[in-house]
């Protein structure tokens, strides 16, 4: 249920590792919210957030948390390649940066982090932005790409896996008091083994609740081109 780029991988590692009978459905377009909207990329640095990790959970999980999102970045390398999918794929750095002084030192505490974590960071006082930082972190062998080619590519070779996809299928609330393995949607009922819950905020989350413990948030990217006067 979720037909973005969390749905599709799902759908293509199931019937790629699993050989399993898989059926996809999208309220609108295939890829057509998050996916569409992203930054475009693909990287294992999320702001200051290590920092913030390594003193909740401590090393261990802050750096299984960093071994997932960094290997996520090779597996993405590597199917496309498999894929052969024409998305711009570019292989570059992530980096944060501070503008004034006194926001150095949370820099320097995430880099201390991400190290522990075995991140590859480097600082540098430099940056390719047109005006002045303070400082920047920056994280090596990271990438970015189309996404919209990406999932193009993917939805042709999960087609030709033989997995059913719907657009413009919505799923719907289970039914009260419902156990029997079915979602209900717009355009019928799927009967299924095993439902995996794909969408940006969950709906089908009894008994965890989770509708409790998400809250909605925008972010903005802003590309800028230097022309000399």
């Amino acid at each position: 249920v979720g037909g973005g780029l969390c749905g599709l991988l799902t759908a293509y590692r199931l019937v790629e590792k699993e050989n399993l009978r898989v059926c996809v459905v999208e309220a609108g377009e295939f890829c057509g919210g998050t996916t569409a909207h992203t930054t475009a990329k693909i990287t294992a640095q999320h702001g200051l957030l290590y920092d913030k990790l390594m003193k909740g959970l401590g090393r261990e999980k802050t750096w299984l948390y960093a071994q997932a999102n960094q290997n996520a970045v090779e597996e993405y390398v590597t199917l496309i390649g498999q894929l052969g999918a024409d998305c711009g794929l570019h292989r570059c750095s992530s980096v944060v940066y501070a503008t004034q002084n006194e926001s150095q030192h949370k820099l320097e505490r995430e880099l201390a982090a991400c190290l522990r974590a075995g991140l590859p960071v480097h600082m540098e006082k430099q940056t390719e932005l047109p005006f002045a930082v303070a400082g920047s972190l920056w994280m090596d062998g990271q990438a970015c790409f189309h996404p919209l080619r990406f999932a193009q590519a993917l939805l042709a070779r999960l087609q030709e896996k033989g997995v059913r996809l719907f657009a413009h299928t919505e799923a719907l609330h289970p039914r009260s008091g419902t156990r029997d393995g079915r979602v209900h949607t717009t355009r019928g009922d799927i009967q299924a083994d095993t439902i995996v819950v794909a969408t940006h905020f969950p709906f089908m989350d009894k008994p965890g609740f989770y509708f409790a413990r998400v809250w909605q948030e925008r972010s903005y990217v802003l590309a800028l081109k230097h022309v000399p006067s």
